[in-house]
């Protein structure tokens, strides 16, 4: 590709000389406002943004629009930082310095000349840009960001050339609310032969792209330059061998800035590129470590957990802009892969709020600017050594030598600043699971950020491959598994080692996997399957807690967590011990059930629900004498799902002796006689006259009678209704005295669904069940129902009943099966025509079946795309037409998803 021609205008020579007069007049008014701040005092100085907005002005009418960009950044600036003073006079130092190289701006060198040029904003054509010579080389893209003001979007790309070994920033941009830049330079990771532009200045970073000499392609390395005896700088002049020549650590990236601040006082940033190199977090610092300890601190990045669950605490090659703060990391290369650091949708992390630099008292030459020259005298053996010795030199008006003398200072403070140190983090352990695939993760990704509606599907269908996540979107996965429970556990599964890595260094994300069962964590790592396959028991896990240990570390979830942790971490490793050996977690459970505390005995207890068996009775049965009526509860439930057990027993017999079933013919007679009072045994076996869970009323006062009879019926076991009255339809059918029809339904109700019969569950929805409680509960006997009976009931539904459809569909299983969403398409279709034919009703448009589409959208199987388009084609209402179109989209991005999981 070639780039577009420019066309070449000769500058006129008597506009440029008046453009010079008009720029020198205004520089030399902004020195005397300048001195006047430093005369008077910083303390005394108008910071009001209307102050620096009015000096601004004057800058862009005396046509240094660069210099008036300064002033409106000190004017919007963060003046609450605790080394504010400090930094404004820094700001107005560097101001002056660059107004005293404008007046001898005809004997400076030529590139030093043309970088104050830049600075103070005079216009670069491009065309003079790209008659300058150009560089060619394999440019490899390392970092791309895009910023936006008001409407006006600006791209900026940066280069390395692979053979040179010099650095390139394309800076782009686009007005408009959807932006379109040039294709110029290829996607960050990918590299091709082409040929860049300087503009000029020392040193030569800022490059127009020019002409391409092959085809883009990816690139897993990046070469370090070979150390030679004579090395030249970018600017042209011979400087000695030393390790920058290898771009290699810490102290090379401080060199590389040192040698560009040099041709440059003015920078303000600049690339570096640092290799092997580990992200790390010390309290509250974000560094990059070196192998030799010594460490950068980096800046400008609000959340560094994608950097750090990339890099895994092994060494990585970072690439960046080292500023006066610090680095500001843009990507790193890891594996092959360029990963960018930044989250896209990074929001500040208020815990960074005291990460802040300590306030102390200014320094002698701060103090001296906020007091101001005409009350204070600047001491010069306050300033570094070599700063010094040059301030002694210097003569003049009070103000404009202090103001050299910050100007000297504060690029000597820039350019001496020297590494810190750190202490290298233990690296992440490695996880033997397969990579989830490049697509899959980038889709994952875009689907967690909008939190899709087919993230379920998403997570059923890539739980047989058990991949692991790659470590940058393992913060990600922290951070939605905090914020929604309900698909914690998959996400952890995904995040695996490296997550759990990750977590015990975030001050909350310790906290998930210490309440999630240990194969989301440890166990992932050692290649565990799946929860839904058959594993072996962990030996690790179904180990009985160590006598005298001390307590786990935050986030692991080990054996002595059941003696040492929280209730709610104690339940979470119980749990996972239930799924993999039932028979040690019961026992563990009975041994500590004596000196249990009472708050947490029922949720305990309520583990025992998965892997119920005849084994759990004994402790079940001693749970029943429980002082806690929700321990009762919970433990009559669990041994009503055991039929032959002894509390099943129990139930039948009080059946039997609380209601008369009498035959006549084809009619079936219930006659209920409860007892007046409970007995010792009844309320053991929990039932008890709850007036606040039951509201049965007869006569105008609380009816106990009903809830006990409710209560009865809903632990009982379903045969004994079959065998003592017969058939579900015909139990439902039988007469029961008013008073007690309603609680005797809402009891077998309770028993389907809790002992989960489909041939009662089927009786029940066809016969109404026509009090309120239940209504709210039919979807739930819906789904007990079986499918083929489900389905036909379903496509009985014309688009006259699609509130019952829409109550119903979430019943059904994922994805429909064909034959419904067949009809489900034609309902829609239907709804479409009696839309065209009472155009501007309302209801009759998508937006009144909202909610129909997205369930459609969500559970319609992939291969009805086709059906999908042909609806659409018939539909002749436009908004409709689009809904039919939105719907076949999303199917398309559905099969695309499942396919990308197979790679």
């Amino acid at each position: 590709m070639t780039a577009r021609p420019a066309t070449t205008r000769t500058p006129d020579p008597a506009t440029a000389a008046q453009r010079g007069r008009r720029v020198t007049a205004g520089l030399a008014e902004l020195d005397i406002w300048l001195a006047d701040q430093v005369r008077t005092g910083l303390a005394r100085m108008d910071r009001s943004s209307s102050a620096f907005e009015a000096m601004a002005a004057r800058m862009v009418d005396a046509q240094a629009p660069a210099v008036a960009a300064r002033l409106r950044a000190l004017a919007y600036g963060d003046r609450t930082a605790p080394d504010g003073p400090r930094r404004t006079l820094a700001e107005l130092a560097a101001l002056h310095l660059l107004i005293t190289a404008h007046r001898d701006l005809d004997d400076l060198p030529e590139a030093l000349a043309a970088t104050v040029r830049t600075h103070i904003g005079y216009p670069m054509p491009t065309a003079a840009v790209r008659e300058r010579p150009a560089v060619r080389d394999h440019w490899m893209t390392l970092g791309m960001r895009v910023g936006a003001e008001d409407r006006l979007h600006t791209r900026r790309t940066w280069l390395r050339g692979r053979r040179t070994h010099r650095w390139a920033l394309l800076v782009e941009h686009s007005f408009g609310d959807d932006p379109a830049f040039p294709a110029t330079a290829p996607p960050p990771g990918r590299m091709v032969d082409a040929e860049v532009h300087y503009y000029p200045g020392a040193p030569e970073l800022r490059a127009l792209w020019g002409v391409r000499h092959g085809a883009e392609e990816p690139f897993t390395t990046i070469p370090a330059p070979a150390p030679t005896r004579a090395a030249v700088s970018q600017a042209g002049h011979p400087r000695p061998t030393r390790d920058t020549d290898t771009d290699s650590g810490c102290a090379a990236a401080h060199a590389a800035y040192a040698e560009a601040l040099t041709a440059d006082p003015w920078l303000r940033s600049w690339p570096v590129l640092l290799r092997e190199v580990i992200p790390a977090v010390d309290g509250h610092r974000q560094v990059l470590v070196d192998r030799t300890g010594a460490a950068l601190p980096i800046t400008g990045l609000e959340q560094p957990w994608r950097m750090l669950g990339a890099a895994g605490g092994h060494p990585v090659t970072v690439v960046g802009e080292w500023t006066a703060d610090g680095l500001v990391p843009i990507s790193l290369l890891t594996h092959g892969e360029i990963v960018d650091v930044r989250e896209p949708d990074a929001v500040p992390d208020p815990r960074r709020a005291a990460d802040t630099v300590a306030t102390s008292p200014p320094d002698e030459l701060t103090a001296t600017a906020l007091l101001g020259t005409a009350h204070r005298t600047l001491d010069p053996a306050s300033l570094p050594p070599p700063v010094a010795e040059l301030v002694t030199e210097l003569t003049g008006d009070p103000p404009q030598v202090l103001l050299a003398a910050a100007a000297l200072r504060e690029v000597y403070d820039r350019a001496a600043r020297t590494p810190e140190t750190a202490a290298l983090p233990d690296p992440a352990p490695d996880d033997p699971r397969r990579l989830l695939p490049g697509p899959a993760a980038v889709r994952l990704s875009d689907m967690l950020r909008v939190r899709s509606p087919f993230l379920p599907e998403w997570f059923d269908a890539a739980l047989p491959h058990d991949y692991r996540a790659p470590g940058a979107l393992c913060a990600r996965l922290l951070e939605t598994a905090e914020a929604d429970p309900a698909v914690r556990a998959p996400l952890l599964r995904l995040a695996g080692a490296r997550g759990r890595w990750l977590a015990a260094r975030h001050p909350t994300w310790h906290e998930l996997f210490a309440d999630t069962a240990p194969e989301y964590g440890a166990a992932a790592a050692t290649g565990s399957p799946p929860p839904a396959t058959q594993a072996p028991p962990s030996t690790t896990e179904s180990a009985p807690p160590t006598p005298g240990a001390k307590p786990p570390a935050t986030g692991e979830a080990t054996p002595d967590t059941w003696l040492f942790g929280t209730p709610a971490h104690r339940r979470a490793w119980l749990a996972g011990l239930r799924r993999r050996d039932p028979a040690t977690a019961r026992r563990l459970l009975e041994q500590a059930w004596p000196k249990e505390s009472d708050p947490g005995r029922a949720d305990l207890l309520a583990v025992l629900a998965e892997g119920l068996d005849s084994g759990d009775e004994p402790l079940l049965e001693t749970a029943l004498e429980d002082r806690r009526s929700e321990v009762r509860r919970t433990a009559a439930g669990l041994l009503a799902a055991l039929p032959g057990s002894a509390f099943a027993g129990r139930m039948r017999a009080r059946a039997a002796r609380w209601l008369r079933v009498e035959h006549a013919g084809d009619v079936v007679v219930v006659h209920v006689d409860l007892p007046e009072e409970l007995d010792d045994a009844a309320r053991r076996d929990g039932i008890t006259d709850r007036t606040v869970e039951f509201s049965y009323r007869w006569n105008g006062v609380p009816d106990y009678a009903a809830g006990r009879l409710r209560q009865l019926a809903a632990v009982t076991p379903l045969g004994y209704w079959t065998e003592s009255v017969g058939e579900p339809r015909a139990a439902l059918r039988a007469r029961v005295p008013d008073r007690y029809r309603q609680p005797l339904l809402d009891g077998l109700l309770d028993a389907t669904l809790h002992q989960r019969d489909p041939v009662w569950a089927a009786a029940l929805f066809g016969n109404g069940v026509p009090s309120d409680t239940a209504l709210l509960r039919r979807r739930e006997l819906f789904a007990l129902m079986p499918q083929q009976a489900r389905v036909t009931h379903l496509r009985r539904l014309d688009s006259a009943w699609l509130s019952e459809l829409e109550a119903l569909l979430p019943a059904m299983e994922h994805p429909w099966p064909r034959e419904l969403a067949q009809h489900v398409i034609l309902l829609l279709l239907e709804r479409a025509r009696i839309c065209e034919q009472n155009r501007g009703t309302h209801g009759t448009g998508p937006a009144a079946h909202r909610s129909l589409l997205t369930a459609a959208a969500t559970h319609l199987p992939v291969d009805a795309t086709g059906l999908v388009g042909v609806a659409a084609g018939r539909c002749a209402e436009p908004s409709w037409r689009r809904a039919f179109d939105r719907l076949a989209d999303d199917l398309t991005h559905r099969s695309k998803m499942l396919e990308e999981l197979q790679q």
